[in-house]
């Protein structure tokens, strides 16, 4: 038995999705940035303070997005290393 078939409207489907993709455009960035934040705080809370340098050193970075997906940088350094 052999079937044949004609698929119509795959333009509208890749609009429709193109456009979902715009309109949701920075709201991952700002999802993560926003979740990173608060790893941040929580981290602070435990990292262990002499003179606070290390603490206060605690940075989280801007989204970044590239063909992989988004990825937000966190971490402590800056003035705290010698």
């Amino acid at each position: 038995m052999i079937f044949t078939f004609e698929l119509k409207g795959t333009a509208e489907v890749h609009a429709k999705i193109a456009e979902a993709l715009r309109s949701m455009s920075g709201k991952a960035e700002a999802a993560l940035y926003q979740e990173a934040e608060r790893e941040m705080a929580a981290s602070k809370l435990r990292v262990p303070v002499d003179t606070g340098t290390l603490r206060d050193s605690g940075h989280v970075q801007q989204p970044e997005r590239d063909a992989s997906g988004v990825s937000v940088t966190m971490g402590y350094g800056g003035a705290a290393e010698d």
